[in-house]
Order: C-alpha cells, then structure tokens, then sequence
C-alpha cells in the first residue's frame, strides 16, 4: 500500500465527520491507501460514530486509546499504518480532493525529499467576515513567509506540520516517531520536523490549500495561543544545546522576530496589531505555566 492517512481526534465528532468526508472521497484509488482515524479518549460519541462510518467506509481502520494527547495518538497510527507514506491532518481541518495525488507527485519527481507540506487557511468567506480567520490568514504570510509556489529545502521549508503534511514512514521510524513528553498540541511537529532535518533530510511545500474550519473566536485563540507558548517552552528546552548561538538560531528561523509589530503597523492592520498583543499576552501565560513544571 502506498499510502495512509492518520487522524487523531478528541471530542470533535461534528467537525471530524467534515474531515472524513473528505479524506473519503480522494481522487486516488481507494485501495491504494487506507484511512486510519486513533479516537484519543473521547467522550462525545466519536467512537461509536466511526465505528458506523466502518461499515461503508472500506478503508477506514479506528484505533482508541486513553487520552494521552495528539503526539501518542499518531504514533499509534503510525506504528499500526501500512502505507509507505503517512499523510497527517488535523480532525477540524477539509483537504482538497486531490490531497494525496499531489502530495505523492512531488515525492516521485524530488526523491531526495521525505516530508511534503502544504498549507491551511480558513474559507474565503470566513477570511472576509471573521477577524480570528484573517489573523490566521495573514499571520501566516507575514511571521512565515509562505512561498507563492513550490519550495524544497531544509528546516526552513514553511509547513510541514501535522494539519497538512506527509513523511515517508521509514523516515519516522529513523527519527524515532513524534516526543509523547510534548502535553499539548503544539511543538511537537516541530520537534519531530528539527530531527529529521538535523538527519540531512529535505522537505518541500506546495501551496496546497487546505481549509481550517476550527472555531474561529476569542476563547479559541486563547486557548490556542497559550498552548503554543508552552510548546514553545518544551521545544526550546530540549533543543536548547542545538539552538544555543544566534546562527543556529537563524537556520532553523528560532530567532525571535522583533519587527512583526512595526510590520502590522506599516501594513495599518490596527485590528490584527490588537490581535498580536493579546496573543503575545497569552503565549507568555502559557511560557509561564510551562516553566513551573520543568523547572
């Protein structure tokens, strides 16, 4: 087989049945790769529903586990997948029909490349009408700056995080699969991405769009906001000796990035500016939370 999707999912049944939908209906032949959805503890009904979606859905194969978080979920697929390529989304995110085509396209023309990303946005229309879906949006273009087209590189190659992306597995099994210390669902694709890089490997982005359709208000972007300040804390941390000089730093794009403010500002985005502050407050919240626990 040449390849599997693996899902982790956590109490997120009616956004998961979007996802579903779409990782059914591929444009690539349904035997030639399998779906493999790993229900992390959930409480809300998700098992029961994917255990009725088995019954039509050929090449779907469910895992469950206690809750243990995003990064054991997909180790659990991973292990247990039979494709030579694991594709890796998120439960509250829509890929394009033609997802795994391309994806697969751009493995056999660059064969020195083990890891392909794309990108994820919200809708068009919810872009337009929703501030949280336009800081995502820009956010993305200006901190990361995603490329226009394709791009093949090192750790620098934007993407190739777990909402859009996939690896050779043999390349996983080498690195020794996703850090299951990471608690929250952020820093740990980025931990898995460094040591794959500092392996010599190549990634690839393609703008490959595929949709966000997460809750798009403040309580989220808290959240979300908070838990990438941890990440960052955990990441930091262990790579500490790695990222010890400031050109070790700029190659693998960790220095902190001083001018966004006064690029928003020249932009005069003074609703993203408002947005920005108050992330910068919530990452911080949860740097500080994290430090308490690994002191």
């Amino acid at each position: 087989m040449k390849a599997s999707i693996v899902v982790a999912t956590y109490n997120r049944k009616d956004k998961l049945k979007k996802c579903l939908n779409a990782l059914e209906n591929q444009t690539y032949p349904k035997e030639d790769y399998e779906i493999i959805i790993v229900d992390d503890g959930s409480t809300d009904g998700t098992y029961e529903f994917l255990k009725e979606k088995q019954k039509e859905i050929k090449n779907l194969r469910i895992f469950r586990q206690n809750n243990k978080g995003p990064a054991a979920a997909r180790n659990l697929g991973v292990k247990n997948a039979k494709g030579e390529v694991i594709f890796f989304t998120d439960d509250d995110v829509i890929v394009p029909n033609n997802w795994i085509e391309e994806f697969l396209k751009v493995f056999e023309k660059y064969p020195e490349v083990v890891a392909v990303g794309g990108y994820i946005e919200a809708s068009e229309e919810m872009i337009k009408k929703n501030i949280f879906a336009k800081y995502e949006a820009y956010m993305s273009r200006l901190v990361y700056n995603m490329p226009n087209g394709p791009y093949i590189g090192g750790f620098e190659t934007f993407g190739v995080v777990t909402c859009n992306a996939a690896y050779k597995k043999k390349v996983i099994e080498e690195v020794g699969y996703f850090d299951e210390t990471f608690p929250v669902a952020a820093g740990e694709d980025a931990d898995l991405k460094l040591r794959v890089a500092l392996k010599g490997y190549k990634f690839a982005f393609i703008p490959l769009k595929a949709i966000h359709i997460q809750d798009y208000n403040f309580k989220r972007f808290w959240r979300q906001q908070v838990a990438r300040g941890i990440g960052n804390v955990y990441f930091s941390k262990k790579w500490e000796n790695v990222l010890k000089t400031d050109k070790e730093k700029d190659k693998y794009n960790a220095k902190p990035k001083y001018d966004i403010p006064l690029k928003i500002l020249k932009d005069l985005k003074f609703d993203i500016f408002m947005l920005f502050i108050i992330s910068v407050l919530a990452s911080r919240y949860g740097k500080w939370k994290a430090k308490r626990v690994i002191k």
